[in-house]
């Protein structure tokens, strides 16, 4: 509901929050005003995902 990121990548959002020592991120499209979530994920890999 609150990421604390989102980009944006050929009409791709991918919302990502750092949560207990890594990193979910949900990719996700819009239709309409709906939003469908594509999928989701935890890494740990933090600096390979988070931009600055």
């Amino acid at each position: 509901m609150n990421p604390q990121q989102v980009i944006v990548e050929d009409n791709v959002f991918i919302a990502q929050s750092r949560r207990g020592g890594g990193l979910l991120r949900v990719i996700f499209v819009e239709i309409g005003n709906t939003k469908r979530i594509l999928t989701l994920y935890w890494t740990n890999q933090v600096n390979r995902y988070w931009q600055g």
